[in-house]
């Protein structure tokens, strides 16, 4: 059973090597499965220079990542999600939206009015959500269309 786990890692890892040596991206590829998530994993890249790779707010990164999880969902013939990280970029951008999270929070409720916060991914949307859930005091709702999409936060 071992063995079938261990498959979709290695297409994957041998997917991403061939992706990222065709775009002359020189870097380290390791592949990981996603705790807590089945058919999830981790694209991690380390070298280099990888800033080109990681673009403005990681729009760059991002669409490496569709790409990448497009080729390796036809060569598994299901769906896998995949996360590409370059360095530790996505885990300072995590902290980076928690921090901005709380402070919008923090003003919603100090104000007693709600605040918009700038347009922004989907993935950086479902980290503020996450970052707010435990908070009683404030909810937090996305609005709006496509690249437009935001999330307001209201006091409770």
């Amino acid at each position: 059973m071992a063995a079938k786990k261990d498959q979709p890692i290695q297409i994957i890892t041998d997917t991403a090597r061939e992706f990222f040596s065709d775009l002359a991206v020189e870097a380290e590829i390791s592949v990981t499965a996603a705790e807590g998530e089945e058919e999830s994993y981790i694209v991690s890249l380390e070298g280099p220079d990888l800033g080109p790779l990681i673009g403005y707010h990681g729009d760059t990164l991002n669409a490496l990542q569709l790409v990448l999880s497009l080729i390796v969902s036809r060569k598994l013939d299901s769906w896998v999600r995949l996360t590409v990280n370059a360095g530790d970029w996505r885990e300072r951008r995590g902290e980076s939206l928690e921090a901005m999270a709380l402070r919008a929070a923090d003003k919603a409720v100090a104000s007693g009015q709600e605040v918009e916060m700038p347009p922004m991914s989907p993935s950086d949307r479902r980290l503020i959500h996450m970052a707010l859930k435990d908070r009683s005091d404030v909810t937090s709702e996305s609005s709006g269309e496509g690249s437009l999409r935001r999330i307001v936060i209201r006091p409770s």
